[in-house]
């Protein structure tokens, strides 16, 4: 729920998620209020709408007016392909950016398809502490020794924080072929849990992109 502050100069009765307000004044012929809310609980989801109902009466009469307004958040997870061909291709992991509480023993779990190998030496894992609920002061923790060989197509990443962080990962796969002629899609897929109100979370996040026939231009490594 979101949590009313209190900021007003005509009598009211204050309740944590509702608002009174009594007008005694006769010459007072219109009243306008304004009001913050503040969202105090961590969020499930990386979208929620808010609603709110007003309601005015005088005498027998009643009125009523709503209105909602849509939240965006970071997301619990995502998986972006930022660039490069069916030869190397670059991505991006980005976990937790909903804010919740990463507990030491998460794992983070990547896999790409077959076509394409990870290249584990490419790896970076970047923190962010959450302040004033902006991301801030990134630090470049990749640990190789958290880092769990799954063969050339996966890998996993142990998380040992306990707090409200954030990360970023980055890196590299390329084709497992040197040339290739055919057309195709590289598929790659990320899942990692959350704890969320006491309940674990599971989330998957893919991308992909398609690449056409043709040996096209591969570049020397």
């Amino acid at each position: 729920k979101a949590f009313i502050k209190r900021d007003s100069e005509i009598p009211n009765l204050f309740f944590a998620y509702s608002l009174k307000i009594f007008v005694f004044n006769k010459e007072i012929y219109a009243v306008q209020v304004t009001y913050t809310t503040e969202i105090t609980r961590i969020p499930d989801s990386a979208e929620e709408i808010f609603e709110n109902v007003v309601k005015a009466s005088s005498g027998k009469a009643e009125w009523e007016a709503e209105a909602a307004v849509p939240v965006t958040y970071g997301t619990p997870l995502s998986k972006t392909f930022v660039g490069g061909n069916k030869y190397k291709a670059n991505w991006k992991i980005e976990f937790n950016k909903l804010g919740t509480t990463v507990t030491p023993g998460m794992q983070i779990t990547d896999t790409v398809s077959e076509k394409h190998k990870i290249l584990k030496d490419t790896i970076k894992v970047t923190k962010y502490e959450q302040v004033d609920g902006q991301w801030v002061n990134p630090e470049d923790i990749t640990n190789p020794s958290l880092i769990s060989d799954e063969g050339e197509q996966s890998f996993k990443i142990l998380l040992i924080d306990n707090g409200t962080y954030a990360y970023d990962i980055e890196y590299s796969t390329a084709s497992v072929d040197d040339l290739i002629t055919l057309g195709g899609t590289i598929e790659n897929t990320v899942t990692a849990p959350l704890q969320i109100d006491g309940k674990q979370m599971n989330y998957e996040a893919t991308d992909s992109f398609i690449y056409s026939s043709g040996v096209g231009v591969k570049e020397l490594r």
